[in-house]
């Protein structure tokens, strides 16, 4: 039995529902998937951010400045 295919942007809707019911860990597992489907995304990355410990955080907002250097919301969370 095979299980069904999630594309990127489900993931990232998958990952923003359930960051905004409180729920990281599931948040963390969609931006995951989200992050490998698409490491080019900007997105994933703010997502794996914005559900990581604080030490880690720093290392997929530098990845999304990477993705984007004009990322105002990578940038505001760097000041932060």
């Amino acid at each position: 039995m095979s299980s069904p295919t999630i594309t990127y942007q489900q993931a990232i809707q998958y990952s923003n529902l359930a960051l905004k019911r409180g729920d990281k860990i599931l948040a963390r597992h969609w931006a995951r998937l989200a992050a490998s489907t698409n490491p080019e995304s900007e997105e994933a990355w703010l997502l794996m951010a914005a559900t990581a410990c604080p030490q880690a955080t720093v290392g997929y907002l530098k990845r999304a400045l990477e993705v984007n250097p004009e990322s105002q919301r990578a940038r505001k969370g760097m000041a932060s």
